[in-house]
């Protein structure tokens, strides 16, 4: 179950195959809703739901976002691409995190010691 939590770093491949993954769950979405009459393939569509996830959490890691995406996709009638969206969200925020690994983020500017600076000047 640790394993499960641990955040993997993120590689050129790893952000291409969530981004095919995300897409392709999507794209099998869309067609079914297509396809099929809505209410007749409600178990296959959350399969396409409960793999993604599953896939995504594998190379991405755990992250929050994924929950919330899970819950709107189960949910009748949604017609938006949530998966890419929220891949390309959790993309974002982990290139962010792993920027900031080993280092302190930037410290906010000091304004109140530039305007002092600035008023002694003249």
């Amino acid at each position: 179950m640790r394993r499960f939590f641990q955040t993997p770093s993120l590689t050129s491949a790893r952000i291409r195959a969530a981004y095919t993954i995300a897409m392709a769950a999507d794209a099998v979405q869309a067609a079914m809703m297509v396809i099929f009459p809505p209410g007749m393939i409600v178990g296959l569509h959350n399969l396409v739901d409960i793999v993604a996830m599953f896939l995504l959490t594998r190379i991405l890691g755990f992250h929050i976002l994924l929950l919330p995406t899970f819950l709107l996709e189960t949910m009748p009638g949604n017609f938006l691409p949530t998966w890419t969206a929220c891949t390309i969200a959790v993309v974002q925020l982990r290139k962010k995190e792993q920027n900031y690994i080993g280092d302190e983020p930037p410290a906010p500017p000091d304004i109140l010691n530039n305007n002092k600076n600035k008023s002694q000047s003249r």
